[in-house]
């Protein structure tokens, strides 16, 4: 059927509201994801630790927040 689709032989209409659903499905996951690991990042800070391993979680921490909101563009971004 995908091979059909792919050369126009046949259209496959999926309705608006399955597909917000399994949008919203993603990115619920997809936070799920990144929350888990920022929170590992946290739990770490909590025993000591050198600095520069605290500097970097920090870092990965910030890059974490900008790299969900990327992920969850570009999820959105592949169903347009």
């Amino acid at each position: 059927m995908n091979r059909l689709a792919k050369i126009g032989k046949i259209k496959i209409y999926i309705p608006e509201i399955a597909v917000r659903e399994f949008l919203s499905d993603q990115q619920s996951k997809i936070r799920t994801v990144f929350e888990k690991n920022k929170s590992s990042f946290n739990s770490l800070k909590k025993y000591p630790i050198p600095q520069q391993l605290r500097d970097t979680l920090d870092e990965l921490n910030q890059s974490f927040e900008q790299s969900e909101q990327d992920t969850i563009d570009v999820i959105k971004q592949s169903y347009n």
